[in-house]
This record gives C-alpha cells, structure tokens and sequence, in this order.
C-alpha cells in the first residue's frame, strides 16, 4: 500500500489541476504515505497454512509438467528427504507420475500408503477410481462410483470418470442423465458437452450430437464451427422442436459472424 501511495503521488504531482477531486482534499503528502507504512508495520504477520487441495493441485501441475521419469525422481527425492512440503501431496503426485509411466503395479502399492494415511478427500477419491480402473476392476467400478458420488455430489473430475466408464461400458442413457443435472447445475465446462456428443452418437442420436457439440464449439470460443455443428444437426434429424431451437441459435450466431466481419 504505501508503494502504491508513492506511485500515484509520482504520477499526479504534475498534473495537479486535472487530479480527481477526493485526491485534491486529500493531498498524497509525504506525511500520510509515511503514516500508511507505519500502520502496514504495525499489522502482526500471519502466515496461511496451505490447504491439502492446494498441495495436490501444485503436486499435479508438477507432475504433468515434468517428463514422467523426472517426476517420479522429483517426488522420491522429496518423500526421501521429508524436508519439502507436504507428504502427503509428493506420495500424490508420485502415484500420477508412476500411473503416466505405465508402472501401474506401483502406482497402486503408493496409493495404498497414500490412502491409509490421508483424510478423506474428492481428489484423492478419484484418483482411488483412476487405480481401480489401471487395475481392470470392471465389475465393482460403477459401484465405487456412484458411492463415491454420494460423497461428493459436486466434484466435476469424479463426475467425468464416471461417465467416461460408463459410456465405455455402453451405460450410455445412464451417463447422459448424469451429464444433464451437471449440466444443468453448470453448464460452462465444454467437456460436459464433448462427453454428452458420445454417448448421443453412440445411440445414434446424430442431430442431438451435432448440436450440443455447437455448445462445445462456442466454449472454446469457436464461434464459426459452431455455425457449422448446427447446419450439420438441421441435416441430422427432423425433430421439430430441436429443429425450432437450432434454428434460432443458427439466426442468432450467423448475425454475431456477420457483425464480426462488419468490424474487419
């Protein structure tokens, strides 16, 4: 804050008569940029203990970026040493290097210490689900994951494992009722469409597949191939009322192209 003070006063001491008027009756001067640094001082440090979501989301984004041999070094060097961050979160992302590297086997004995150690977590929930499938656990999945969705109704990567195990198990009326609540509580993520595009396809659904896969094309900020997703549905189907709705959007898209072209 007083930095900031500093530089605002820099910047309006030439331009004095133009300054907004609740800076004119009360003036930048040494003085009160002086008594601001002086509160700052007096305020107690604090530090913010990292939540353990954090500390797996930063172990994740390491993991991912890092080739998998480098990760899975990074993450035995620090669970080695135990001297950097949190345990917990290095045995995480360990077990998503080792998963990245094909080492499956392993991967499963580091999750299991993982588990018996770590409070009950979504994240580490669904990384339980990821195991269990690297494993071929196919009878008891659905069962783990509509267990675990009870749990935690909200968490979108659970959401998506699901029903990607369930339109490849050919559940696909089943993972479109689950993609139409979570699109329904939000509908901004464009894998929710890319996800509900397969299971219509699989179906034969091809008009009602075009057209939320527009959806999908508009949140990637596509605007063009949804234009085209939507003349591919009109051609798809003859449903009328998914007729009526994909007219309107086309209407309402071509005139946003066209005001775009306006502005070139």
């Amino acid at each position: 804050m007083p930095s900031f003070f500093e530089r605002l006063q820099k910047a309006t001491q030439l331009v004095e008569g133009d300054t907004p008027s609740y800076l004119r009756t009360h003036p930048l001067t040494t003085e009160r940029v002086a008594d601001v640094g002086n509160r700052v001082q007096q305020i107690p440090f604090k530090l913010v203990e990292d939540s353990l979501d954090f500390q797996l989301m930063r172990a994740r984004v390491i993991a991912a970026q890092k080739t998998p041999h480098d990760a899975i070094e990074y993450f035995q060097s620090a669970l080695g040493d135990k001297k950097y961050g949190n345990p917990l979160a290095h045995r995480y992302g360990l077990v998503l290097a080792l998963i990245r590297n094909k080492e499956n086997s392993r991967a499963a004995q580091e999750f299991a210490t993982l588990y018996r150690t770590a409070p009950a977590n979504a994240t580490l929930t669904t990384l339980a689900g990821i195991i269990k499938q690297t494993e071929g656990q196919d009878q008891n999945i659905l069962d783990f994951y509509r267990s675990a969705l009870k749990q935690y109704p909200n968490h979108q990567a659970l959401v998506f494992d699901y029903v990607t195990v369930l339109l490849n198990q050919h559940h696909y009326a089943e993972a479109l009722d689950v993609l139409d609540k979570e699109i329904a509580r939000d509908g901004n993520n464009a894998k929710l469409y890319e996800l509900q595009a397969r299971a219509y396809t699989a179906l034969g659904r091809h008009q009602e597949a075009h057209h939320v896969l527009a959806y999908f094309q508009i949140l990637h900020g596509n605007l063009r191939g949804a234009v085209e997703q939507l003349e591919l549905a009109k051609l798809a189907g003859n449903d009328y009322y998914q007729l009526s709705t994909i007219e309107t959007e086309l209407k309402q898209y071509r005139e946003i192209l066209d005001a775009q072209r306006k502005r070139r």
